[in-house]
């Protein structure tokens, strides 16, 4: 028997969701383009609230072009789920935004909404692979219909978890709510305690930092400069590691 989404076969909802959107509902001037509600709509129109997920692969980080440009980028995996709640295929999706800075106070005009807009950018891209809107983009290492998580991830390397004594070297900061959860993430700079020149991202999502709530939150409020903590690495950019929080060790 065929598996269905949402009590559709998966053709029919690719039927749905590659339907013109309108042309009124384009914005932007320099370049258009449709806002990211459009892309949510189209997506529960076509595989209904419960057909599909959405998940960031990795936080979001800054990057400086050869050309001097900040790029804050990010990657995140929209997966579509059949009616007996297994995977039928994802597809992962890059986005990018740059920062815009006011030109006489230097005041970042677009921080604090940088990693949704980043997320959203990422998002987008994924659907397109679907082929949203009859829009395309390249796609040459996601999983294909009817393939499982099990045979797409089956040779990738799995993060271990180490433990990391760490002495912190900035101010925690919101990287804004999690996708699934609705409860912001957090992210924290860091160099080891013994070498100052291992340098480290540490990311704090809610699935991980909701089971220790009581010290995560102390250590929101007293800022200890020392923690020991239980990480998985996930990157390298430019010499700085990206840990995702797992403990306190």
């Amino acid at each position: 028997m065929e598996r269905t989404i949402n009590g559709r076969p998966l053709k029919e909802c690719l039927d749905i969701l590659s339907k013109p959107m309108a042309k009124s509902k384009l914005k932007g001037t320099n370049f258009s383009y449709y806002k990211i509600g459009d892309y949510i709509s189209r997506m529960d129109e076509a595989f209904g609230i419960c057909g599909y997920t959405v998940e960031s692969l990795e936080p979001v980080s800054c990057i400086v072009t050869k050309s001097g440009q900040e790029l804050f980028t990010t990657r995140c995996r929209v997966s579509l789920i059949a009616d007996d709640g297994k995977l039928i295929c994802f597809k992962d999706g890059v986005g990018g935004k740059e920062p815009t800075y006011a030109n006489e106070t230097g005041l970042d005009g677009g921080i604090k909404n940088l990693p949704n807009n980043v997320l959203g950018s990422a998002f987008k891209n994924a659907c397109k692979k679907f082929g949203i809107f009859g829009e395309t983009d390249s796609d040459d290492d996601e999983g294909s219909p009817d393939s499982t998580r099990t045979n797409n991830d089956t040779n990738k390397p799995k993060a271990k978890d180490e433990t990391y004594d760490l002495l912190i070297t900035g101010d925690y900061g919101n990287m804004g709510d999690d996708t699934q959860s609705g409860k912001p993430k957090y992210s924290v700079n860091a160099c080891g305690k013994e070498d100052k020149n291992e340098k480290y991202f540490v990311i704090f999502y809610p699935n991980q930092y909701t089971k220790v709530t009581d010290k995560f939150n102390r250590m929101l409020t007293e800022k200890p400069r020392r923690i020991r903590i239980v990480a998985s690495q996930s990157s390298i950019k430019d010499g700085v590691k990206s840990l995702v929080f797992k403990n306190y060790a």
